[in-house]
């Protein structure tokens, strides 16, 4: 039987990879299987990664450029450089904009529905 996972359990799960953890360890935390959390962060490295940065980038250009203004660290991820922006802008929205939405809600509108990466297809 598969389960529908919330919005907040696959961010945090992201969050945590892009703070250094490991998978099974984050699998551990969230009471998932190791299976799962591994699919959810193979979901958003590479180019995924990249995507969701950009998609972060231009939501900040039009919302807040001061969001873009942060230093950053050459040694983190894109992944968590592109958190970093998102979650920036769901503060921004919550704080000045009267939004009421819990943050990873925003975080997944601003990233279009698209935290992950959709499955691969074959194309057999």
């Amino acid at each position: 039987m598969r389960r529908a996972d919330s919005t907040e359990a696959i961010g945090t799960a992201l969050l945590a990879k892009a703070g250094g953890a490991g998978h099974r360890s984050i699998a551990a935390r969230l009471h998932r299987p190791v299976s799962t959390v591994r699919r959810w962060l193979r979901g958003a490295r590479g180019e995924h990664a990249e995507w969701l940065y950009q998609r972060g980038v231009q939501r900040a250009a039009r919302l807040n450029r001061e969001l873009l203004a942060t230093r950053l660290h050459p040694f983190k991820s894109t992944l968590w450089h592109a958190l970093n922006i998102l979650a920036g802008l769901a503060r921004h929205s919550r704080e000045h904009l009267g939004v009421t939405d819990p943050p990873w809600s925003l975080i997944c509108l601003y990233a279009e529905g698209r935290l992950l990466a959709p499955p691969a297809t074959s194309t057999a």
